[in-house]
């Protein structure tokens, strides 16, 4: 299978999209960027357009770098030079040019070429020995550790979840966690939850306009709404109120 990052496949251009669907069993998994821990898997597809947050390609490229992983970006052609020339991606195609076609085409070619690796069954067909080889059986071992923790902090998130919780879940003390998990993910525990939850805020407060303020701050796993305010201001340089009315569109100087 093939892991899809970002924004929905469903917003890619059709044309795109059935060429895709023909050839590669891709897997929506939004802003889920625990995949990226996955070890069989080498290279990711992911749609970052104008609209999404930046923070969580950063993330990814975060965490790509520890676990030499690459990108495949689909982009709308709006996203700084500083991401397309990353050596974390793979290959990046603008789906605004004319030849966004037949460069997802020899992206995919070239991809199987030179990996040696089906995309459609890349994760059945990959043997451990190959596994062991592309990220080493120390890595393989703390991305498990790592994956099993972001699964758990997926689960309860919106919780007065703690890392010491995360740590115990995963077996292992809080302190050696706390060393993986940023080796890993490229971020600490405290920065990684405060911007899943983020994300989720930012999803509550466009999706569900008639709810108060305070219920989404605790359905984000914040008990009190001035710190949750204050965060998501420091965030995203707006208050929630000021966010949910310009739907995040509003530019700050």
């Amino acid at each position: 299978m093939t892991y899809w990052i970002g924004k929905s496949t469903l917003f890619l251009p059709k044309v795109i999209r059935t060429f895709l669907a023909e050839r590669l069993n891709l897997v929506d998994v939004e802003v889920d960027i625990s995949v990226l821990t996955e070890p069989r898997e080498i290279v990711f597809f992911f749609y970052c357009d104008s609209e999404m947050d930046e923070s969580t390609l950063l993330m990814s490229l975060k965490i790509c770098r520890n676990l030499s992983k690459s990108l495949v970006l689909f982009h709308d052609g709006n996203l700084p030079d500083a991401y397309l020339e990353s050596d974390l991606v793979y290959a990046h195609i603008d789906l605004g040019s004319e030849h966004a076609l037949k460069k997802t085409s020899i992206v995919i070619q070239n991809l199987e070429k030179e990996t040696g690796i089906s995309l459609v069954n890349s994760s059945t067909n990959t043997s451990p020995q190959n596994t062991s080889n592309n990220v080493g059986d120390r890595v393989s071992k703390e991305s498990n550790a790592i994956h099993n923790a972001i699964d758990f902090i997926e689960a309860n998130f919106t919780d007065n979840l703690k890392e010491v919780d995360v740590a115990e879940h995963c077996h292992l003390s809080t302190q050696h966690f706390s060393r993986t998990f940023h080796k890993v993910v490229g971020s600490s525990f405290r920065d990684y939850l405060a911007e899943k939850r983020l994300v989720h805020a930012k999803s509550l407060l466009l999706e569900s306009p008639q709810v108060q303020i305070s219920a989404i701050a605790y359905q984000c796993g914040y008990k009190d709404v001035s710190y949750f305010s204050r965060v998501f201001k420091k965030k995203t340089g707006m208050s929630p109120g000021t966010f949910r009315n310009f739907r995040g569109e509003l530019k700050i100087n």
